[in-house]
């Protein structure tokens, strides 16, 4: 909504988009040393690990959005893993790994939602390196380990399979 200041000392004004829809009442005023901007950013949609293929399959920005309008068959997932760090280098092993460092932190918030709306949920994140900058509790991931859900560090037997696990259930 607004921002002023300079070097180390910015001030910027916020609010959720549905409060500047109906006058502004949650304004929020943000006080931050650096401002950011990145333009352009979308989330990849390639077809590694069936996605496009299978309707089980869906993205980290998908899932959220099923969170968030409490989809009745998010209800009766017995079991969900998510698989962290897909990209452009699953579809083609010639090109660079690449961490946008913000979809492990989206995974744990997501599966935080998800074990607190479906406790029964069994809830797997595979992931090549946990990255979760920017959380403003450091503790969220050790939580997530001890109370809600299994981390695994993910090694692709086969890259070319679409179960990044060594013993997937699906051989």
């Amino acid at each position: 909504m607004e921002h002023e200041g300079g070097v180390g000392n910015f001030k910027t004004k916020v609010a959720p988009l549905e409060a500047s829809k109906v006058g502004g009442s949650a304004v929020r005023v943000l006080e931050h040393g650096v401002t950011i901007i990145a333009t352009g950013g979308r989330e990849y949609l390639g077809r590694a690990f069936l996605r496009g293929e299978d309707p089980r399959v869906i993205t980290q920005e998908e899932f959220e959005r099923r969170l968030s309008l409490s989809d009745p068959a998010l209800s009766k997932a017995k079991s969900i893993v998510m698989i962290q760090c897909v990209g452009p280098w699953d579809d083609d092993p010639s090109q660079s790994f690449y961490c946008s460092r913000i979809c492990c932190s989206v995974a744990i918030k997501n599966a935080i939602k998800m074990k607190e709306l479906h406790p029964e949920a069994s809830l797997s994140i595979l992931y090549k390196d946990m990255r979760t900058m920017g959380l403003k509790r450091p503790c969220t991931r050790k939580q997530g380990r001890k109370r809600f859900y299994l981390f695994d560090s993910m090694k692709r037997e086969n890259p070319q399979s679409p179960c990044p696990m060594a013993n997937c259930p699906s051989k």
